[in-house]
């Protein structure tokens, strides 16, 4: 399953159980991997995996900033938050592309069982 969302990816901000409170990145974290998970479960009807699965991502950012692997735990925390996987421990193959620079940031998830 392949699906295209038209938003700036944000990275996974390090937080505690008490900055997710206090602290302005990890709310933006929580904010963004919510929307996702919404994204995912409700618009694109992405269906439950029970196994292990595959995981690519494609990243197209505007400017500079953030980290590929911080880009790919927001998703990763995201479809779990979503229930499409129990827990992120099943995503056990996958590759993560990060382009800068992008005039039109968006993600490509391409989600398949192994």
């Amino acid at each position: 399953m392949r699906i295209i969302i038209p938003i700036q990816p944000v990275p996974k901000a390090r937080m505690t159980q008490r900055s997710k409170y206090a602290s302005k990145a990890a709310r933006k974290t929580i904010d963004y991997q919510n929307e996702i998970a919404d994204r995912l479960k409700y618009e694109y009807r992405v269906p439950d995996f029970e196994g292990e699965i595959e995981l690519n991502l494609l990243f197209f950012v505007r400017g500079n900033r953030g980290d590929r692997l911080n880009f790919a735990k927001a998703i990763e925390d995201a479809i779990q938050r979503a229930g499409i996987v129990k827990n992120d421990k099943q995503i056990t193959k996958g590759q993560t592309e990060t382009v800068y620079g992008s005039n039109n940031p968006r993600i490509i998830i391409e989600i398949k069982p192994r």
